[in-house]
């Protein structure tokens, strides 16, 4: 449910009878909400490390390559884009967790506070439905309290700035999505350039070494050559 249509049907009926229950319900939805946000957190921050294991795999298989000048740089990228991911990740699930701890300190305040009212309530009047005495001085003191606290704004304020909260937490952890798409994208654009150097290196080597085989086979057969053609009687001299 909206925390608008919760605020406003909290408006409506904080005059009557029920409004602990509407305000016991509305602190039951937002720790529910909060519970779903911690819950996506979570599922993201599973996926966002299940793909810094498998950068840090592939940043180990790049390393393990010889021979390819853009392996460092390609190292180094892929190694700072993940340093600071997880420092942002790092940042933003410390800020909901310190979120939802303070909402569920002020939620246990909250519902604390309107069973004591309740009691408070219950315990002036007698089982004949008498009020007592000091029950009327009590209900007169909280009434005072209620009208004088002006706690319906501070209330509706408090849940608008929860609100823009939650929005900037969302906007946050959208542009961490954003950044984390944008470094794959440019990973598997590194890694069909790696793709098309490496045997592009490979084939270099080979025909190298069939360039070095082939000069050796030409020396082999010129130095063939040469000793068959020397004969070795005109080096005896004649007696």
């Amino acid at each position: 449910m909206d925390r608008r249509s919760l605020i406003t049907e909290l408006r409506y009926k904080a005059v009557s009878s029920n409004w602990t229950d509407v305000l016991s319900y509305f602190c039951r939805e937002a720790a529910d909400e909060d519970r779903r946000i911690a819950t996506k957190l979570n599922r993201l921050r599973e996926e966002i490390l299940i793909v810094c294991e498998k950068r840090r795999n592939h940043t180990d298989e790049l390393r393990s390559i010889r021979g390819i000048v853009v392996v460092g740089k390609a190292t180094e990228f892929v190694t700072d884009k993940y340093n600071a991911q997880v420092a942002q990740l790092r940042e933003v699930e410390s800020r909901m967790e310190f979120r939802a701890f303070e909402k569920e300190i002020m939620w246990t305040h909250v519902i604390a506070t309107c069973k004591l009212a309740g009691f408070l309530c219950e315990s002036s009047v007698d089982k004949s439905g008498i009020v007592k005495p000091y029950g009327c001085f009590l209900v007169s003191v909280l009434w005072i309290e209620v009208n004088t606290a002006d706690w319906e704004p501070q209330f509706i304020l408090y849940c608008q700035r929860a609100m823009g909260e939650d929005q900037r937490l969302a906007w946050q952890i959208n542009a961490l999505c954003d950044t984390l798409i944008d470094v794959i994208e440019r990973k598997k654009n590194c890694v069909a350039e790696l793709d098309m150097l490496v045997p592009k290196e490979f084939e270099l080597r080979a025909r190298k070494k069939d360039l070095f085989i082939e000069k050796l086979k030409v020396s082999y057969r010129s130095s063939i050559d040469i000793g068959a053609g020397i004969d070795v009687d005109d080096d005896v001299p004649a007696i």
